[in-house]
């Protein structure tokens, strides 16, 4: 887009909500307000709108981008997965976060289209990161997420514990569906994101054994700060840490009815042993351009218009 400043850009976003596909539509958008692009309000004229859950019918083009779908099987969620495909319905274009958000939600909720879509990772700004890392009295491991069953905080703190690791921490941010009283697991509950940064910064690694995880921006933050990041083959997180991390052997799930409350075991010796690796063999200095914030904002915005110009 040569003349940046002609195009109005809107985005289906409450400023006030903090939720991780709103985190990460606010980043987007100050990415394109730096470059030039007029940002309008979510239901003001516009030439492309992107949403998660509302289209705007003042625009040109609406964008959807596919935040992930319900698996449990339940009637509540089959009623919110109804929304959710007729909001893609709704759509010019759609944004997958991963491959592996593509295939499998679009199995999950029957939804096959010749419409353009386009696979576009969540980003972060890496300047995040220029900040003072949090320093403890030995080197630590940073578990950090809105912690529900799912996403293991017992087993990634069993998994330590296992590996009779002697001089390292494993810190927990977030408030836990798990705790035990141990003197290397440290938890320290809700964090700001001014600490939450520190945090990241500080630590040697972090632990993301999540099960059917679309694109989390827990592990495109780890990364962007340079940090490798232990995890499950499972959804799309194995895409996104790409060998930037260690890998814990995970049920793949295809799309069939599952309960979040309940995952597949997995196993505390693999566990254990990628946090060895981890301290033994670090994978430091890896290439992270793929998940800058400017690198996801461009991909979103020449989608955008290639939709844009195919209407005109």
């Amino acid at each position: 887009a040569k003349n940046t400043s002609n195009l109005r850009v809107s985005f289906d976003l409450k400023d006030n909500d903090s939720s991780g596909k709103h985190k990460f539509f606010q980043r987007v958008r100050e990415s394109l307000r730096q470059r030039g692009y007029q940002m309008v309000k979510p239901g003001e004229k516009s030439d492309i709108h992107f949403y998660i859950n509302y289209r705007n019918k003042n625009s040109k083009v609406n964008i959807k981008r596919l935040d992930g779908v319900y698996f449990d099987g339940t009637a509540f969620t089959r009623n919110r997965n109804s929304h959710i495909l007729s909001s893609m319905r709704a759509a010019d274009g759609i944004i997958y976060q991963s491959e592996y958000c593509k295939n499998m939600g679009c199995q999950v909720l029957g939804f096959t289209s010749s419409k353009p879509s386009r696979v576009i990772f969540n980003g972060c700004d890496p300047t995040e990161f220029n900040v003072e890392p949090k320093i403890l009295d030995r080197p630590y491991f940073l578990a950090l997420c809105k912690w529900r069953r799912h996403k293991r905080l017992q087993e990634s703190v069993e998994g330590f514990i296992r590996s009779e690791i002697k001089d390292h921490y494993l810190v927990v941010a977030g408030p836990p569906d798990y705790t035990v009283d141990h003197p290397q697991i440290k938890y320290i509950g809700d964090l700001n994101r001014a600490d939450l940064s520190r945090y990241i910064k500080g630590c040697i690694g972090t632990v993301h054994l999540a099960w059917i995880d679309w694109c989390p921006n827990s592990v495109v933050e780890s990364i962007m700060a340079g940090k490798q990041v232990i995890h499950t083959n499972s959804g799309g997180t194995q895409e996104i840490v790409n060998g930037r991390g260690y890998q814990v052997k995970d049920k793949i799930w295809i799309g069939e009815k599952a309960s979040p409350k309940s995952p597949p075991e997995i196993s505390l010796d693999d566990i254990a042993d990628a946090y060895i690796k981890s301290i033994k063999s670090p994978i430091v200095n890896f290439n992270k351009d793929d998940l800058n914030i400017d690198a996801s904002a461009k991909m979103y915005i020449d989608f955008g218009i290639s939709i844009l110009e195919r209407k005109k």
